[in-house]
């Protein structure tokens, strides 16, 4: 039987087969000098600081050789293995499981322990199976240490492909650690568990930024009759693990663990605040919109659910190491650069929480024969919510834009100021190395403009605000003054070309604030040679 790189059968068809990224020569060496420098002292290091460098390394892609290894530094498992009790993950393990007969001896009780055991073991089963190399025994330890350590999560659907991948690349233990800080400082409290309650309120939040970035995109769905959560519900709760090709899921994974932690909550806060994440869910957020966006144009070609569904599918699939897989990444990061600056994520998030626990009160409600008006009430007040932050938003943009034109303004100002002090300065310098002092003394802010284009300036007469000394021969004429002008114009245009190459804003205004500038200065000097004439 044939594997892939990564120890899939290549007749298999539930993951994408996929191979490890060929990385640029340049780039690999780029990070052979800096793991060198890492471990100069000759030990691995404890942690890794997030500097412009890293950041730069891990967006081209860490090589699949150093993931096993920079994972848990960039997640901080030393600091928290060094923060448990020794032995910590062979102590979960060493707990019995309750008998049948219900005595508890685990903090969970005996009927739930038996149950998540047994559903550890029926998924384990069928995790990836015909796999080369993946060790199903240390799946279902990771499995179980967690459930153990982390009772109020316990286990779900879903956390076997996140622990599957850790141990394609590292050892048990190690795999265990980087999924603990994976689940407790990337992913917010209440995304994996029983009801998946946090993980439906980001689809809803995932919904509303669709229909901001790609409007005809929802409409078409639900004409279709499908539905945003049959698609990312697997792509949020497996971090992409089982669809993406599995190197491009990786490459999602290396901004996901460099991502930056959430603040530390408490559990009330936890509970009540919907904002209290980090970088994590803007990530998997910004990888759904690509997706989406990517499969655009074939969405809206398709006439029936069914070619909807295959278009998707194969926008997903074809995400490949290489050019499409690089050109997904490249879409992944202008999103998330979008999700960041122009929506209130926090707003949005808050809305969509009290929506999926006013969904879950009234279900609840309905399951017990209670009276569900009080649901369905909350419910309406959820739609007034998200109807609010949508004005939010709308307000927020409008402030954004303000304040843009704001900065467009102040800096086309202070380009303007610049350019006539060039152009003074450059006047009185050439005038100087002639040996004639008949030009105006360079004038303060305010009454530079009206010195300039006032011919009592040039004079010494009234209304001019500048200094002007006997000339000792006559002044410059308008030719030589043109001449000045425009050799200071283009050096300084020259200079703005090398530093900023290309053409912004600013730089425009500042050429046309130079030209009007010179035009003043030139029609200055013609008024002056006419009078003296």
């Amino acid at each position: 039987m044939a594997f892939d790189a990564f120890g899939f059968p290549l007749d298999q068809e539930y993951i994408p087969r996929s191979q490890p990224a060929q990385l640029r020569t340049q780039h690999m060496l780029r990070w052979t000098r800096y793991w060198q420098h890492e471990t100069r002292h000759g030990a691995l290091p404890l942690r890794l600081r997030r500097t412009p460098q890293l950041r730069a390394l891990v967006s081209a892609g860490i090589p699949i050789a150093f993931r096993g290894t920079l994972w848990p530094l960039l997640l901080d498992v030393p600091d928290r293995r060094a923060a448990a009790p020794p032995d910590y993950y062979r102590s979960l393990l060493a707990r019995p499981v309750p008998p049948a007969d219900g005595a508890a001896v685990d903090p969970i009780a005996a009927a739930d322990q038996i149950a998540v055991v047994d559903q550890i073991k029926k998924d384990t089963e069928r995790t990836w199976p015909r796999h080369q190399w993946l060790n199903g025994r240390a799946l279902a330890r990771v499995l179980t240490a967690w459930a153990r350590h982390s009772p109020s999560v316990g286990y779900c659907q879903g956390l076997n492909t996140l622990a599957a991948t850790l141990l394609l690349l590292m050892a048990e233990e190690m795999a265990f650690w980087c999924l603990v800080q994976l689940l407790e400082t990337r992913i917010p409290h209440g995304y994996f568990g029983r009801t998946l309650w946090r993980c439906h309120a980001e689809i809803e939040v995932f919904k509303v930024l669709l229909s901001r970035r790609h409007p005809r995109v929802l409409p078409l769905l639900e004409r279709g009759g499908l539905s945003v959560e049959l698609f990312t519900t697997q792509w949020m709760v497996c971090l992409f693990a089982s669809d993406l090709p599995l190197e491009t899921a990786m490459r999602v994974w290396d901004l996901l663990c460099f991502s930056h932690k959430p603040p530390p909550l408490d559990a009330a806060t936890r509970e009540s605040d919907g904002g209290c994440t980090g970088d994590g869910l803007a990530l998997l957020l910004a990888a759904s919109l690509a997706l989406f966006g990517s499969a655009r144009a074939q969405l809206e070609a398709a006439t029936d659910p069914a070619r909807m569904s295959a278009a998707l599918a194969a926008a997903v699939a074809a995400t490949q190491p290489g050019a499409c897989g690089e050109r997904f990444l490249k879409e992944l990061h202008a999103e998330l650069q979008w999700v960041r600056e122009s929506m209130p994520l926090r707003e949005l998030r808050a809305v969509a929480c009290d929506k999926v626990r006013a969904r879950l009160r009234l279900v609840q409600a309905l399951r017990e024969g209670g009276d569900a008006r009080r649901g369905r009430e909350e419910l309406r007040a959820t739609h007034d919510d998200t109807a609010a932050a949508e004005r939010v938003m709308r307000r927020r943009r409008r402030l954004r834009v303000l304040r843009l034109a704001r900065e467009v303004e102040e800096g086309r100002r202070t380009l303007a100021r610049r350019a006539r002090e060039m152009v003074g300065t450059g006047s009185a310098e050439l005038a100087r190395a002639r040996g004639t002092s008949g030009l105006l003394r360079a004038p303060r802010q305010g009454e530079r403009m009206r010195s300039m284009s006032t011919p009592a300036g040039w004079r010494g007469g009234g209304g001019g605000g500048g200094e002007v000394l006997p000339p000792a021969e006559p002044p410059l004429g308008t030719a030589e003054v043109r001449t000045t002008i425009w050799h200071r114009v283009a050096r300084h245009r020259a200079f703005l070309f090398r530093r900023r190459a290309p053409l912004s804003p600013e730089l425009l205004m500042s050429r046309g604030a130079m030209t009007s500038a010179a035009c003043a200065q030139v029609d200055a000097a013609r008024t002056r040679d006419e009078e003296a004439a």
